[in-house]
């Protein structure tokens, strides 16, 4: 019955307990099988695969939202909105897998540079989930296999050669996120949110209350930097040791 309770019906696993741990082995193994399977052979029809994996993490959301009003959360409705970093995903994973041109070329850059490092950062630490719930929890559940997904499209779409990463796409992609958090801080001023963690720091991340300490009045003005270009270098650094390991 746990599974579905409610925030605060049940202690938090917390950050690097036990279940935590289990839970990132579980994520890392199923990576590396997902992966290799990825590495051996390149698919036929890459896009199929991208529009199979963004409408599970729609529907996931839908649950998750369903699950949210259900367990007597109406006053956090505003909390579902997808203006997180990492639920960037599920617009642009659609727009990747349905879309044309540009817009696909612009989603496909999300889903490498946010997709790999938003997913990496995450199962390190879970602040949402198991920060804020048991490890047998649906929460837990989704989102340690959400980011998981968003993983493994940013190593697929550049295994199947749907985007080959460059300094081009810096432009692009930085001026999204931006605009991704210009549209968050707007909204956590009228609404009283902390979408992109504009607001104030995460629960027990250091390193956003570092960040806090360290810039005051220009916090969201350096998260907003942070997570655009360190998520595009990261990302490109990550490509240009595969490249290298290929060759």
């Amino acid at each position: 019955m746990g599974f579905f309770a409610g925030r605060g019906e049940y202690p938090a696993a917390g950050l690097f307990s036990g279940g935590h741990l289990f839970m990132l082995a579980c994520c890392v193994i199923a990576l590396v099988i997902l992966i290799y399977w990825t590495i051996r052979k390149p698919a036929e029809k890459p896009y199929r695969l991208i529009r199979i994996v963004s409408v599970l993490v729609l529907v996931l959301e839908v649950i998750k939202t369903m699950w949210g009003l259900s367990a007597g959360r109406y006053d956090e409705w505003y909390e579902y909105l997808p203006i997180w970093f990492c639920s960037l995903f599920i617009p642009f994973s659609l727009l990747a897998g349905f879309g044309k041109g540009k817009v696909r070329e612009l989603a496909l850059a999300f889903m490498y540079y946010g997709g790999l490092i938003g997913g990496c950062t995450y199962l390190v630490f879970p602040t949402t989930s198991i920060g804020r719930y048991p490890f047998w929890h649906f929460i837990t559940f989704h989102s340690m296999l959400y980011h998981t997904l968003m993983i493994f499209m940013s190593i697929y779409v550049v295994r199947n050669h749907l985007i080959k990463p460059n300094r081009k796409d810096m432009k692009g992609y930085v001026l999204l996120i931006i605009a991704a958090c210009v549209l968050a801080y707007v909204v956590n001023e009228n609404l009283g949110t902390n979408y992109m963690f504009l607001a104030k720091p995460a629960n027990n991340n250091a390193l956003l209350q570092f960040a806090l300490w360290l810039t005051g009045p220009l916090y969201p003005v350096a998260v907003t930097l942070w997570q655009a270009y360190v998520s595009y270098f990261m990302a490109g650094w990550f490509y240009r040791i595969w490249v290298k390991h290929k060759k």
